[in-house]
Parts: structure tokens; sequence; C-alpha cells
């Protein structure tokens, strides 16, 4: 079986080592990277040992949240991103799919759905629960 290859990027460190716990419970991943900003994870990316998929924060304090992950769609196109907010309007949503995110989870998910977004994503699909299937933008 092939692991999917998880990073986390969070700077809360209460939800980043929560969600950690979580992602442990799951069989099917691989953490590679835990980091506490966006720079830190756009230091540590490499090409010999990238994720599958990134669930990442976007209200960090370094970077602003669609410019991070932009910078990682340029840079490692094959890297699949999954934001991670509190906020879950769908004009966010929307800005997310521009910048060319795969998904969406709000962080008061339960560990199931961030499992079935994984999953989904993993397997060449999209994954924005709040959205009907006919407003996605891609």
């Amino acid at each position: 079986m092939t692991l999917i290859k998880i990073a986390l990027a969070d700077d809360h460190k209460i939800f980043r080592e929560g969600i950690l716990l979580e992602l442990i419970k799951f069989k099917k991943v691989d953490i590679i990277l835990v980091v506490e900003n966006e720079q830190v994870l756009l230091d540590k990316l490499t090409g010999s040992r990238l994720p599958d998929i990134i669930l990442m924060d976007i209200r960090m304090p370094i970077l602003d949240g669609i410019e991070a992950p932009g910078q990682i769609r340029l840079l490692y196109p094959e890297v699949k991103i999954i934001p991670l907010t509190m906020y879950d309007d769908k004009d966010m949503i929307y800005a997310f799919q521009k910048m060319g995110a795969c998904g969406y989870l709000a962080k008061s998910t339960n560990p199931d759905e961030i499992f079935l977004a994984i999953e989904t994503v993993f397997n060449g699909d999209f994954y924005f629960k709040i959205l009907d299937r006919r407003d996605y933008l891609l």
C-alpha cells in the first residue's frame, strides 16, 4: 500500500499537535513534515521527498494565506494543497480554488472528514464540501 505523504503547517501549536494525533490514527498517511509557519514550510520543501498533500492554515504570521500556496504551486505543481481555516464563506473558498487548492477544510471538521478529504484529493478529485459540485470553478 502506498502511503500518502502529508505536510502540516499551522502556527497554533495546540491545533498542530491535535491534528497530528488524529492523522497518526489514519494508517494510510506518512507525516513527513510538521512546521509552524509557511516560510519554514517553503524552506523545508525539497524535491527529493515532497509531500503528496499539504494541510495548511491560511492565516499564519509571515506570508498571506493566498501567497504561500501560490508560491508552492509554482515551485511544486504536483503537490496538492488543502487549506485549513476557521472561515467557511464561499468567497474565501473560491479564492482557494483560484490559487490552485484541491480542497478545503474548516478547522471545525471532524477527523473522519479530514481523512475523506485527504483520500479524495490524493485520488485526483477535489474536496470542497461547502460547495455544491456545480459551484466548482475548476
